[in-house]
């Protein structure tokens, strides 16, 4: 027996017992291709096309070919940045954990986008800019504020008619206002 297949009929085979002669009967149609779905074979990127094919799932011959049109760079503002707090001094540069979001997919820093900062070590306002790279394009500036950092006092004794204050000086601190009074309710 001779199976059909995609393009060729099938047929049972018969063999004469006394001639030995072979002859054909039950003819049948081929039985055509069963196409599959979309198969991609190089997906689009940002201005770049992709292609994509069916094939038949018996014999694999390619149905159809399309390509796929090449996608748009999304535009870093329409994301959500995250993670940008105050901070106080230290004296070294600050930096932030950056999050950015596209939608509910989160977006890989050095992969997807790029951060910098200006103006992060002392205290005022500092700017941190997220750049767009690959799929994502333009960049979003963002500021925060870094504050003088808390004053400790170290030692703190009565004296006659008055008070002795000693504190460690913070490099952010510009100057110190002290106030005091002569009961707790000032």
């Amino acid at each position: 027996m001779i199976k059909p297949t995609c393009t060729v009929g099938g047929c049972t085979l018969h063999k004469c017992s006394v001639c030995g002669n072979e002859y054909k009967d039950s003819i049948t149609e081929p039985t055509g291709h069963t196409e599959s779905g979309w198969i991609i074979d190089k997906p689009a990127g940002v201005g770049t096309t992709g292609s994509k094919h069916t094939e038949c799932t018996v014999c694999k011959k390619v149905i159809k070919t399309e390509t796929i049109p090449a996608l748009a760079a999304v535009k870093l503002s329409s994301c959500t940045i995250g993670g940008i707090s105050n901070k106080a001094f230290t004296g070294n540069p600050l930096t932030q954990s950056i999050t950015v979001k596209y939608g509910s997919q989160t977006l890989t820093k050095d992969k997807d986008y790029t951060v910098s900062y200006s103006n992060n070590k002392n205290v005022g306002t500092a700017k941190v800019t997220v750049t767009g790279k690959g799929n994502y394009t333009g960049s979003v500036t963002k500021t925060f504020v870094i504050n003088p950092a808390k004053q400790t006092i170290q030692k703190l004794e009565t004296r006659y008619k008055g008070f002795y204050i000693d504190w460690a000086q913070k490099g952010s601190a510009t100057g110190y206002e002290i106030q005091y009074a002569t009961n707790s309710g000032f």
